[in-house]
């Protein structure tokens, strides 16, 4: 088992003898081992509670660490230990075990969590207006956090919104998404975009981290980040993702792992939600298109804002995990389109009967096929044509680790309804 140790000091002599297993996180502006524009008070969200910062410190060490611990050759799972600097423990000792294994269900690996008390720099003053709402709805410049801000609107309520990122690219494509929904008069909402990732080398001794690809946590700092802007509001957390891609079951036998993550697994939500609330934070946390499948959400979108706004806008938004476009001559925000978020994203499109203008590489490269051939990944494209001549049964359902207030009948049929959508799409 690897250890691994969150500091938020360290003496200038041990500060050049850190390893890459542990990390620093020191106030923005001063040297640390993160990438960041919010110290580790989180001043920067507002007047964050205690609990919450504990929370946004678990979520960034898990993720350091997994994206740093490299997985084994043979096998899948790894041994990690965390020592996460808090200012209360004895907060967190009820809560440790149900904190592992919910760390497990969403990375696949064995956890072992501590708390201990370390005192981080006296927070500082930040010119930070915090406006009053009802509500906080993450905003990752995808379709249905896009679908959540929408839907939020028509119900009257202007969300405050929370993006992450890690990658300019990334936090591009949301101001890109933000940009078009001027079309639709739709109401400027406030928004904190934090930006959290880790240096390329140590701080101190200049060793260059390792790098893990599967991480499948970083999804965890965007919720703990929600939480803390969701906590200083007295505020719910909406965290929009259609309920098929959610319930995350296999296209195929032989993929039992996870489709993507699974940050907004019923299950794994529930669990978050008991915790927080467990170390004192008064946060509810909702996923309003749990029921629905993605092209159900844009069908609403489409019924409350009109066709052609609702397919201008949904095709500005950004569904694709690959990157490298630039590599093969695109921009560097092109969407592959063959991925299981693009397949997902262009079922939506043909379910609700939406015009999809959405640049795909694998569109693009239709009159290239060498070039074609080595972009496309069929893995993906065989699954779901796999998927469309099987339904999904009751066995899959059970099999999902779904809490016991999902109905598995009503489980069942959105699976096959998400299922029914992947078979419109067809690649050649």
């Amino acid at each position: 088992m690897s250890r691994h140790t969150l500091h938020l000091s360290l003496p200038r002599a041990a500060l050049a003898k850190l390893p890459t297993t542990d990390f620093l996180w020191r106030p923005v502006g001063e040297p640390s081992s993160l990438k960041t524009n919010v110290s580790p008070r989180a001043e920067e969200l507002g007047a964050v509670s205690d609990p919450a910062v504990e929370f946004l410190r678990l979520a960034v060490l898990t993720y350091l660490v997994d994206r740093t611990t490299e997985r084994p050759r043979r096998g899948w799972q790894r041994e990690l230990e965390l020592v996460v600097p808090v200012v209360d423990p004895e907060r967190w000792a009820p809560v440790v075990d149900r904190v592992n294994a919910t760390l497990g269900f969403l990375t696949g690996d064995a956890w072992d969590v501590s708390f201990i008390a370390r005192r981080a720099a006296a927070r500082r003053k930040v010119n930070t207006t915090i406006e009053p709402c009802d509500r906080v709805s993450l905003f990752s410049g995808g379709a249905d956090s896009l679908g959540g801000l929408l839907v939020s609107v028509k119900d009257g309520v202007l969300p405050h919104l929370v993006s992450h990122s890690n990658w300019t690219i990334v936090a591009g494509s949301q101001n890109h998404v933000l940009d078009a929904l001027r079309r639709l008069d739709v109401p400027e909402a406030t928004r904190d975009l934090v930006d959290i990732g880790r240096q390329k080398r140590q701080i101190g001794s200049g060793l260059e981290f390792p790098h893990e690809p599967t991480s499948r946590s970083r999804s965890l700092i965007f919720v703990a980040s929600g939480v803390a802007a969701a906590s200083v509001r007295g505020a719910e957390l909406w965290i929009p993702e259609n309920g098929f891609a959610s319930l995350n079951l296999p296209l195929a036998k032989e993929r039992r792992g996870a489709l993507s993550t699974r940050t907004t697994h019923p299950l794994l939500l529930d669990d978050l939600g008991g915790i927080i609330k467990d170390v004192g934070m008064d946060v509810r946390i909702t996923n309003p298109f749990e029921l629905m499948t993605k092209g159900e959400v844009f069908s609403g979108v489409a019924s409350e804002y009109g066709t052609s706004e609702a397919a201008s806008v949904l095709s500005a938004s950004h569904s694709c995990a690959r990157s490298g476009a630039n590599y093969h001559g695109f921009k560097p925000s092109t969407q592959c389109g063959v991925c299981f978020g693009c397949l997902v994203r262009r079922a939506a499109f043909a379910a609700s009967g939406l015009t999809d203008t959405t640049t795909y590489i694998e569109k693009s490269l239709r009159s290239d096929p060498d070039r074609r051939d080595k972009w496309l990944n069929r893995a993906d494209v065989v699954a779901i044509e796999y998927r469309a001549k099987r339904p999904y049964v009751m066995a899959d359902v059970l099999a999902a680790s779904l809490p016991e207030r999902v109905d598995p009948e009503a489980a069942l049929d959105l699976a096959n309804r998400g299922a029914a959508e992947l078979a419109l799409v067809k690649i050649p």
